[in-house]
Formats: structure tokens, sequence, C-alpha cells
């Protein structure tokens, strides 16, 4: 008669980790999901940055678009006071034979092509608009939008001077960082031509 003498070792296969392996795990892990935790938060940090930006970037574009469509077909610019209130009188343009005409922290009018009288000027930080038949500016960027400089240049303003008038516009804004709150700052620049020949 044969015995079988086969014996498992029950015990070694059943045995699983030990507390200290355990442990080693556990902190692996925990050290590489706070390494993790931080890249996604910097990440979303970026992510907030970079959509106010883009809010700022198109909000300015738009405004900058905008004027310059309407200034293009329209004539008869000229600088105008940032400080006077609608109803804006008729102010002749630059005398003849005068080039440039920088509206130093000083407004902008034109004629458009209805024939009515427009306005734009910084105020409080905001850039406002007027067009003859309203009664006062309006808001003309988003009130968030923070317009620390204005300018425009009219260049060959002035009747009878044998230039076509165009306007340079500059202006720096900025929007707050949601996260920090630290502005985020945007300098623009464009130019418009008036398209209708100047007589």
């Amino acid at each position: 008669m044969f015995k079988n003498n086969t014996r498992t070792n029950t015990s070694s296969l059943a045995r699983g980790f030990t507390l200290v392996e355990m442990l080693v795990a556990v902190s692996l892990f925990a050290i590489i999901a706070v390494i993790n935790a931080g890249t996604f938060v910097m990440l979303i940090k970026v992510q907030e940055r970079a959509r106010a930006f883009a809010n700022l970037q198109d909000n300015l574009r738009f405004a900058l678009d905008s004027m310059g469509r309407e200034i293009m077909v329209g004539s008869g610019y000229r600088c105008v006071s940032a400080t006077m209130d609608p109803p804006l009188p008729d102010i002749p343009p630059p005398p003849s034979g005068t080039v440039n005409d920088a509206c130093n922290d000083q407004g902008f009018m034109y004629t458009n092509s209805a024939g009515q009288k427009v306005a734009y000027r910084l105020r409080n930080g905001t850039m406002e608009k007027w067009v003859e038949g309203t009664s006062a500016y309006a808001f003309f960027t988003n009130p968030r939008v923070v317009i620390s400089n204005l300018r425009f240049y009219a260049n060959g303003a002035a009747p009878n001077n044998n230039i076509q008038p165009k306007v340079v516009i500059i202006l720096q804004a900025s929007v707050p960082d949601p996260r920090t709150g630290q502005s985020i700052f945007m300098n623009l620049e464009t130019v418009a031509s008036q398209r209708k020949i100047d007589s």
C-alpha cells in the first residue's frame, strides 16, 4: 500500500501582505496623488487666467472692430473734451493745414454715415459712446474691463490738406485675474482710414 506524502503548505499561500508592505504601498499612492492634485490645481488656475485673458481680448477686439468700421465710413474727425456731456456742440475740425491732431486725454468725435455725430471717451476706466439723439454716454465696453489709457490720433482731419483722414486708436486695458486678483494687461492699436475721398 502506498501512502501519499505530498503536503500542501496552505499557510504560505494564504499569507497576504504584511503591515509594512501595506504602509509602503499606501504612502507611495498618497505621494503620487498629492503630486497629481497639485498639478491639477495649477492647470485649473492657468485655464481660468487664460479664460480671463480671452474674455478681455474678445471684448476689446469687438469694441475696436466696431469703432473702426463706423469711423471708416464716417467723416469730420475731431477731438472733443472728454468731460463734455451731451448734447455735444458742433465742434469745428482742426484748421486747414493741420496734419496731426492728438486727442491727448480727450474724446474723439466724427459724423457717421447716417449724418449723426458720434463721440467716444474714456471715463472712470470704461470706454463710453454717445450718438447724436441720445441724452447720455453709454458703456461701450464691459464695465469689468478697466481701460487705463485710450488715445486717438487724427491724421489729416483738416479740410483741403490733400491728406486722406485716418485715426489711430491706442488703448491699454486690464481685467482682474479671477484667482489672484492681479490685473491681466493688454495693449491694442488699430487704424481706421476714411473711405470717402477727402475734398
